[in-house]
Protein backbone atom coordinates (compact mmCIF):
# COMPACT_ATOMS: atom_id res chain seq x y z
CA UNK A 1 0.00 0.00 0.00
CA UNK A 2 1.04 3.62 -0.75
CA UNK A 3 -0.46 4.79 2.74
CA UNK A 4 0.87 3.02 6.20
CA UNK A 5 -1.38 2.01 9.06
CA UNK A 6 0.03 5.08 11.09
CA UNK A 7 -1.16 7.64 7.77
CA UNK A 8 -4.41 6.12 7.33
CA UNK A 9 -5.40 6.37 11.49
CA UNK A 10 -4.08 10.10 10.71
CA UNK A 11 -7.05 10.61 8.59
CA UNK A 12 -9.55 9.80 11.03
CA UNK A 13 -11.69 12.47 12.36
CA UNK A 14 -10.66 14.01 15.57
CA UNK A 15 -13.39 13.12 17.53
CA UNK A 16 -12.91 9.21 16.82
CA UNK A 17 -10.40 6.82 18.71
CA UNK A 18 -8.94 3.74 16.97
CA UNK A 19 -9.56 0.61 18.67
CA UNK A 20 -8.37 -1.89 15.76
CA UNK A 21 -6.68 -1.03 12.36
CA UNK A 22 -6.27 -4.07 9.25
CA UNK A 23 -6.00 -4.27 5.64
CA UNK A 24 -9.24 -5.60 3.39
CA UNK A 25 -10.44 -5.30 0.14
CA UNK A 26 -14.09 -3.41 0.05
CA UNK A 27 -16.69 -3.16 -3.21
CA UNK A 28 -16.32 0.15 -5.30
CA UNK A 29 -18.84 0.10 -8.44
CA UNK A 30 -18.03 -2.62 -10.18
CA UNK A 31 -13.96 -3.03 -8.99
CA UNK A 32 -12.97 -3.27 -6.05
CA UNK A 33 -10.05 -0.79 -3.66
CA UNK A 34 -7.56 -1.74 -1.07
CA UNK A 35 -8.97 -0.24 2.17
CA UNK A 36 -7.26 -0.10 5.90
CA UNK A 37 -10.59 -0.92 7.80
CA UNK A 38 -10.51 1.16 10.95
CA UNK A 39 -12.86 0.67 14.15
CA UNK A 40 -13.15 3.26 16.01
CA UNK A 41 -15.47 5.02 18.42
CA UNK A 42 -16.25 8.69 19.41
CA UNK A 43 -16.96 7.26 23.30
CA UNK A 44 -20.72 6.57 22.76
CA UNK A 45 -20.75 4.35 19.29
CA UNK A 46 -18.94 2.39 17.23
CA UNK A 47 -17.56 3.00 13.68
CA UNK A 48 -15.92 1.53 10.69
CA UNK A 49 -13.94 3.89 8.42
CA UNK A 50 -12.59 2.75 5.45
CA UNK A 51 -9.68 4.32 4.22
CA UNK A 52 -8.37 3.79 0.67
CA UNK A 53 -4.92 2.34 0.98
CA UNK A 54 -3.14 3.89 -2.03
CA UNK A 55 -5.06 7.71 -2.32
CA UNK A 56 -6.03 7.83 1.22
CA UNK A 57 -9.67 9.16 0.36
CA UNK A 58 -12.00 8.02 3.12
CA UNK A 59 -13.78 5.28 1.00
CA UNK A 60 -16.93 4.64 3.06
CA UNK A 61 -18.00 5.45 6.96
CA UNK A 62 -19.88 3.19 8.64
CA UNK A 63 -21.19 3.08 11.95
CA UNK A 64 -22.18 -0.44 14.14
CA UNK A 65 -25.12 -0.78 16.14
CA UNK A 66 -24.98 -3.87 18.85
CA UNK A 67 -27.67 -5.26 20.92
CA UNK A 68 -28.79 -8.90 22.26
CA UNK A 69 -30.61 -9.65 19.07
CA UNK A 70 -26.99 -8.76 16.41
CA UNK A 71 -25.35 -6.42 14.91
CA UNK A 72 -26.24 -4.02 12.41
CA UNK A 73 -24.03 -1.90 10.12
CA UNK A 74 -25.48 1.59 8.36
CA UNK A 75 -24.25 3.50 5.96
CA UNK A 76 -23.40 7.56 6.45
CA UNK A 77 -26.82 7.70 4.97
CA UNK A 78 -28.37 6.06 7.89
CA UNK A 79 -29.87 3.20 6.13
CA UNK A 80 -28.91 -0.46 6.66
CA UNK A 81 -25.81 -1.47 4.10
CA UNK A 82 -26.72 -4.60 3.07
CA UNK A 83 -24.28 -4.20 0.46
CA UNK A 84 -21.13 -2.51 1.87
CA UNK A 85 -18.43 -4.22 3.52
CA UNK A 86 -18.49 -6.43 6.62
CA UNK A 87 -22.20 -5.88 7.05
CA UNK A 88 -24.42 -8.32 8.60
CA UNK A 89 -28.34 -8.91 8.44
CA UNK A 90 -30.39 -7.83 11.28
CA UNK A 91 -31.48 -10.31 13.45
CA UNK A 92 -35.37 -9.34 12.78
CA UNK A 93 -35.17 -9.50 9.19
Amino acid sequence: PALTEDEAIARLGAQLTPLAVRLCVIPVGTGEALCYEIRATDGADTFLSYIDAQTGAERELMQVVSDDSGTLVMGGDGHDSSSGPRTRGRADA
